[in-house]
């Protein structure tokens, strides 16, 4: 299971997906190359390496952390890749 946050992650979206992945077993990554300078120092001052960059989705079982739309919400299946695939096609322009 990969546990991943919003398109530009901050530190508390990278910090879920870290937790996330560390409670329920997985891992934890990011959809951005990019890591701010607040979650960097906040990684290295607890001792945590940078969650991967995940360039591609497809086909992977994702968990969605730090992330509050309504499809997600409306979300009725029991299965989170078909979720995140009934969430990608109605937000395809948030995913790169």
């Amino acid at each position: 299971m990969l546990y991943i946050g919003h398109k530009n992650p901050d530190t508390d979206s990278i910090c879920a997906a870290i937790a996330a992945a560390d409670l329920f077993g997985g891992e934890a990554g990011m959809t951005s190359t990019k890591l701010s300078p607040e979650s960097a120092f906040v990684l290295d001052k607890f001792g945590f390496e940078s969650p991967s960059y995940i360039e591609n989705l497809k086909d992977k079982e994702v968990v969605l952390v730090d992330f509050n739309q309504k499809s997600v919400e409306s979300c009725s299946t029991s299965s989170y890749k078909e979720c995140h695939n009934d969430i990608s096609q109605q937000t395809h322009k948030a995913w790169p």
